[in-house]
């Protein structure tokens, strides 16, 4: 008879944590990416690196992958992890005058893995100058704390880098990281531009948010 009841989570927990660290010592992902084109020129402006792990189901999926990562505690390492495989994947091979987006969690910036003149060096490596890559920060986390997170995005900005914020309308903090932050992208989350042609509430949430960043 299998195991049950608190043998069982124990037993499961480290078969997740066992899987979650294959992947993440074996680099066992796939980098793609995703164009990001202007609305009014059609041009690609750039791309948004996309990360895939080599996992058994459900952990194939982004999603429930990062969540295991999450309740092992590897989260900041796996996402600083995709993020150098995607670089060192796309720098080499995107236009010079294109972009490359990465997703980042806000524990990532703040736990020091990620340090600006270590990443600086690093996409130089690769082809890329500093100014040509964007720093997502991701809404599946809350920002704790906003004057460190104002420091850590001020010294990435010292470096070249660029910053936007992901999934804008999605999180419960995700207007206060616009204001506090002044990211140089604000990607609205799909449910805001859902049927927007018929919803005035959206219409005037989205000129709300494009009025304040053209300020």
């Amino acid at each position: 008879m299998p195991p049950t009841g608190p043998l069982a989570t124990t037993i499961s927990a480290a078969a997740t944590r066992r899987a979650v660290r294959a992947v993440l010592d074996g680099g066992a992902v796939r980098s793609l990416c995703q164009p990001i084109a202007s609305l009014s020129t059609g041009d690609v402006l750039g791309y948004e690196a996309l990360s895939r792990p080599e996992a058994p189901a459900p952990l194939d999926n982004p999603q429930e992958f990062l969540a295991a990562a999450s309740a092992c505690n590897l989260l900041e390492q796996v996402d600083h992890s995709w993020r150098v495989a995607a670089v060192s994947r796309f720098g080499p091979v995107i236009g010079h005058e294109q972009m490359l987006f990465l997703n980042c969690t806000p524990s990532a910036l703040t736990s020091g893995l990620l340090s600006p003149s270590s990443f600086q060096g690093l996409v130089r490596r690769h082809g890329l100058q500093p100014e040509r890559v964007v720093l997502e920060i991701t809404e599946e986390q809350a920002i704790e704390d906003f004057g460190q997170m104002r420091r850590v995005v001020g010294a990435f900005r010292a470096c070249g880098f660029l910053f936007a914020i992901d999934d804008a309308g999605a999180g419960a903090s995700s207007l206060q990281s616009i204001v506090e932050l002044r990211p140089d992208f604000i990607k609205l989350d799909r449910w805001l531009a859902r049927d927007i042609e018929f919803d005035r509430g959206r219409r005037s949430m989205v000129e709300a948010i494009c009025t304040f960043a053209r300020q």
